[in-house]
């Protein structure tokens, strides 16, 4: 009896202690980006952050700050590099600042004629170097797939020829490979972050910039800007990346549903992103706004000679890009 009642003792206070131990804490990780909160890149997040924490029961949270509010991107980005817990939307050309700056080259202008071309890139060889790299420098890529769309110019009037860009007052995101190809379209850069480009255009600050049509669309630049020219000169890929150390410090489970459902949102992004095109295209112009074509080729001419040595790429860079894509220049 005696044994028995230790037995039950034992079981009663073990139960305390159960009931007592806290829950294990959850993870909290903010998202940031620099596009508004209606952007569809958006909207597949706050669908991703509901599917990771269905998947980690609530364990692993992630909170959507979309329009900036936590700083501009090049802001967030550096917060990623001290360690911040937050996962940013980043492009390639920011992305060369923290891996390789070979990696600029997804975001040169002309030299792809669609995604596809891009994504044989992304999974050579060639773009896991580049990611490895950027793993050594504490940068983690959760997922490199999120399709942006072609990028186009926006502006108060058409640009159909590349001398119509003589002087063209142009904000551009502060990264070297778009400053210097616009550059070679004769254009005057004014650099500004993402979310001061409606007021710039509005104030006459600048008289054009550049984006996709999700873009275009969803942050009404057409309304100060109503012509857009469609040159589509960069299949814009997106990334979202995180802090490597504050990603290893997550339970191996955790780092395993993140990825898939990074990966997976870029899959629905890219499709619906692309699906969208028309009806975006066809609203904007309901609206007043002018679509123009120009020639493509006038661009390419204007554009392409900078690439042969550019000053941030290793040697024979380019020519690695076209083999793999199996294209001609």
């Amino acid at each position: 009896m005696k044994a028995f009642k230790s037995f039950v003792g034992l079981c009663v206070t073990a139960a305390a202690l159960a009931i007592a131990a806290p829950a294990q804490a959850e993870t909290v990780l903010r998202i940031g980006t620099g596009q508004a909160a209606a952007e569809l890149q958006n909207v597949i997040l706050q669908d991703v952050a509901a599917r990771v924490k269905e998947r980690t029961g609530g364990q692993l949270v992630l909170q959507l700050f979309p329009g900036g509010q936590l700083g501009s991107e090049r802001d967030v980005h550096e917060q990623v590099k001290m360690g911040a817990p937050i996962i940013t939307i980043v492009d390639s050309g920011y992305f060369a600042n923290y891996a390789n700056k070979d990696v600029g080259i997804l975001s040169a202008p002309f030299v792809f004629k669609d995604y596809e071309e891009v994504t044989k890139v992304l999974k050579s060889d060639l773009a896991k170097s580049w990611l490895a790299q950027g793993e050594k420098n504490g940068i983690k890529m959760l997922a490199f797939n999120w399709f942006f769309g072609d990028r186009h110019i926006v502006g108060r009037k058409g640009y159909p020829k590349v001398s119509d860009l003589a002087h063209v007052k142009f904000r551009l995101a502060p990264i070297p490979i778009y400053i210097d190809s616009f550059k070679a379209l004769g254009v005057s850069p004014v650099t500004l972050d993402f979310a001061e480009v409606y007021s710039a255009l509005q104030q006459g600050v600048v008289d054009a910039a550049e984006g996709p049509t999700g873009s275009i669309y969803s942050s009404k630049l057409y309304e100060p800007a109503p012509f857009v020219t469609k040159t589509g000169h960069v299949k814009q890929v997106l990334g979202l990346m995180m802090n490597k150390t504050v990603f290893d410090s997550l339970p191996a489970d955790q780092r395993a549903i993140l990825i898939e459902e990074m990966l997976a949102g870029g899959e629905r992004y890219s499709k619906q992103g692309a699906d969208r095109q028309g009806d975006l295209q066809a609203q904007m112009q309901k609206a007043g706004v002018t679509f123009v074509t120009p020639d493509i080729e006038g661009y390419k001419a204007a554009v392409l000679p900078i690439y042969k040595d550019y000053k941030d790429w290793s040697p024979g860079l380019l020519d690695k890009v076209r083999a793999i894509v199996g294209a001609q220049m």
